[in-house]
């Protein structure tokens, strides 16, 4: 798997290329739910989303 940076990110979403946010279901105690990582998966997402005006 290639490691993508923001700014390849951002090329592509010039492109009108799909973004879907994945992260594992593991778990991270009692404290955290399951899907931890795909919360944060879909957080940074959204604010690239919205800090570069692409939605």
């Amino acid at each position: 798997m290639k490691t993508t940076y923001l700014k390849e990110f951002i090329n592509y979403a010039t492109k009108k290329v799909a973004f879907v946010p994945v992260g594992t279901l593991e778990w991270h105690g009692n404290h955290l739910p399951i899907e931890t990582d795909f919360l944060v998966a879909q957080k940074i997402l959204i604010d690239c989303i919205y800090t570069k005006n692409i939605h």
